[in-house]
């Protein structure tokens, strides 16, 4: 049968209500299955390339300290380099071969999925998307039926439950990395344990696994004791960390400094860890004009989350005779073995995303990074041969970083969060426990600006309108604009003297007709953006209607749309030049002074309240609006 790469992942087929006794594999058998001539899983042959990389894997510390255990949470704290994310999903796949129930391992991003499930694939002798697939967004690889270890993103594991709540066709759920706390991964843990404390699943195993995870976090989560911990220990060569000796103010100069200087005068690949995808385009530039003699010795490469897969891609491939530098944003914390790296260089910054309550959204803020996430970057070296690395920080700066990384939820209000549970049927947080629960004003307020958006009713189930929003890739406010029963008009006409949104929108529409005088990477995130929103909309059968500026009702119909989306951010007109926002009514603004808006009709809206009050990108509204 051939591989499936469209295959979604829906609910299965109801299994037999007796399902056969899972057979705990101990671990003589489990080496002598990887040892035998045949491929357990296909009853193939092993091939020659197999048993040329077998002594690799099973060197690993993860390979020799097998998880029999028969507990049904198991919580592994492996060092980097045990080997934990390639050696225990497939110890957790050798125990399920009697069993018609499938072995699913998260990951908090698309890139490690896609790439363990091609690593795991190799190790097991077997083809992508037949024995080993994968399933993250648009892109999948899987067999329905033969698949049995598939690689999801937190966010696909999310999407499959809410059709099959009890993940029926599954044996166990292998948490990968859980020390990112993401919004979706702190979700699979609540719905997890949910599932766990109902009973419905007393056979579902679960696996969480990290270097640096809160153990104790998870052992509270989970209400297990130390006997459900498995501690790994790393299998790496010597790694020498070095800090700054004073303060880095400008880390773009300080990075490319080092890069350079390794080039001349060291050997092996280099990565290097900054804050945004802007910094990793600017350094690039920087390298190119600083290595111009040596570029022929060189590979430069980036790495972040809105690259195409097939530059993501090129970072594992073989660069003969060439030296791979690559400029990486957090992407590449975890789950990423360069065979030949020598030299990490951690600016020791991120860019998070914090709540903004003066414009009620999120925006990305430079922060520095936790210690955790520092152990996570040092750990990219030394797993192939001893490195270095270089923190462009001080070790006073180091001492002062949170030691676990601040999780997403309370980072931002609970809507989100509160959103994705009532789509998994939790109608109250007394049904559910989150690693870190929110406070009663938070979960209050959460509850209120649902009810006001008309997505989530008094009962705590999701409206009409809310099944509809459900699955769409942005903050649930923006969502319902592209939901009101007017159509919203793909296009505009040039420079608006009453909109800032419009001028906005058709300056995108110029770039799409190859107008060049706009930064290329942002337009190319919003054009996917709103590919992916086209798709959901379609797949909800929700009607794109485009309308033509001539249509004499295209601003009402355009300003109705954006007002659905921001009006919690209105302000109304003072005087002459002071603006009043409403949801902040001792609060005096003013409008940028790059605004095209008139303020004409007296009351706005607005997307941007800066720390000095002054309003950004704002769009003249009438009150019946």
């Amino acid at each position: 049968m051939s591989a499936n790469t469209n295959a979604p992942l829906s609910a299965p087929a109801p299994l037999p209500r007796l399902v056969p006794k899972r057979r705990t594999v101990n671990q003589a058998r489990y080496e002598q299955l990887q040892d035998g001539q045949r491929n357990p899983l296909n009853g193939g042959q092993f091939s020659p390339e197999y048993s040329s990389i077998r002594s690799g894997f099973r060197g690993l510390p993860a390979s020799q300290h097998y998880c029999d255990s028969s507990k049904d949470v198991v919580i592994v704290q492996g060092a980097t380099g045990s080997g934990k994310t390639t050696q225990l999903p497939k110890a957790a796949l050798f125990n399920e071969l009697d069993h018609p129930r499938m072995v699913v391992v998260t990951q908090p991003r698309k890139l490690p999925t896609r790439e363990l499930a091609q690593r795991l694939a190799v190790e097991l002798d077997v083809n992508v998307g037949e024995e080993v697939g994968y399933s993250c967004k648009d892109e999948r690889q899987l067999t329905i039926g033969r698949t049995k270890l598939l690689f999801v993103s937190d966010g696909t594991l999310l999407k499959k439950m809410v059709t099959d709540r009890t993940l029926r066709d599954v044996a166990c759920v292998i948490v990968d990395e859980c020390h990112e706390r993401s919004v979706d991964s702190d979700i699979v843990l609540a719905l997890l344990q949910k599932l766990r404390k109902e009973s419905t699943r007393a056979d579902l195993k679960i696996v969480c696994m990290s270097a640096t995870g809160d153990m104790h976090k998870l052992k509270s989560h989970f209400e297990v004791d130390d006997r459900s911990v498995v501690s790994l220990p790393g299998h790496t060569f010597p790694v020498q960390i070095y800090h700054s000796n004073g303060p880095v103010s400008d880390y773009i100069a300080a990075a490319r400094d080092r890069v350079a200087n390794h080039v001349l005068h060291g050997s092996g690949d280099v990565l290097v860890f900054l804050p945004g995808q802007d910094d990793c385009i600017d350094l690039l530039s920087h390298l190119r004009g600083h290595l111009a003699p040596h570029l022929v010795q060189v590979s430069l490469l980036l790495l972040y989350r809105d690259l195409p897969v097939a530059e993501q891609s090129m970072v594992f491939e073989p660069t003969p005779n060439l030296r791979k530098i690559v400029l990486a944003t957090n992407i590449a914390e975890t789950s990423l073995t360069l065979a030949d790296l020598k030299l990490v260089i951690d600016t020791g910054l991120a860019k998070v995303a914090q709540y903004d309550a003066a414009n009620g959204m999120d925006r990305l803020l430079l922060s520095p990074i936790s210690k955790a996430s520092a152990t996570q970057r040092a750990g990219r070296v030394g797993r192939t041969s001893p490195g270095t690395v270089m923190r462009l920080y001080t070790a006073a700066q180091y001492a002062q970083f949170e030691t676990h990384t601040r999780p997403a939820i309370l980072r931002s209000p609970f809507t989100e969060t509160l959103l994705k549970l009532t789509v998994h049927g939790v109608r109250s947080m007394a049904e559910v426990s989150l690693p870190d629960n929110p406070t009663g004003p938070q979960l209050a307020n959460a509850s209120e600006e649902l009810r006001a958006l008309c997505l989530r009713d008094g009962q705590g189930s999701l409206t009409a309108l809310g099944r509809q929003v459900r699955g769409m890739p942005v903050d649930p406010k923006p969502q319902i604009r592209l939901l009101e029963p007017d159509p919203v008009p793909g296009c505009g006409a040039g420079i608006s003297g009453w909109s800032d949104h419009v001028t906005a929108l058709s300056a995108f529409e110029a770039w799409r007709q190859n107008a060049h005088f706009l930064s290329v990477e942002a337009c190319k995130e919003a054009e996917r953006l709103r590919s992916r929103l086209e798709n959901e909309m379609q797949s909800v059968q929700i009607p794109l209607i485009r309308a033509d500026f001539d249509d004499p009702l295209y601003n009402e119909r355009l300003g109705r749309a954006i007002v659905a989306g921001l009006f919690w951010n209105i302000a109304v007109k003072a005087d002459a030049y002071s603006w009043q926002v409403k949801r902040s009514p001792g609060q005096v603004c003013t409008l940028d002074r790059n605004s095209l808006v008139s303020g004409d009709t007296g009351m706005v809206v607005f997307s941007e309240n800066d720390p000095r009050a002054v309003l950004r990108m704002v769009t003249d509204i009438h009150p019946d609006w």
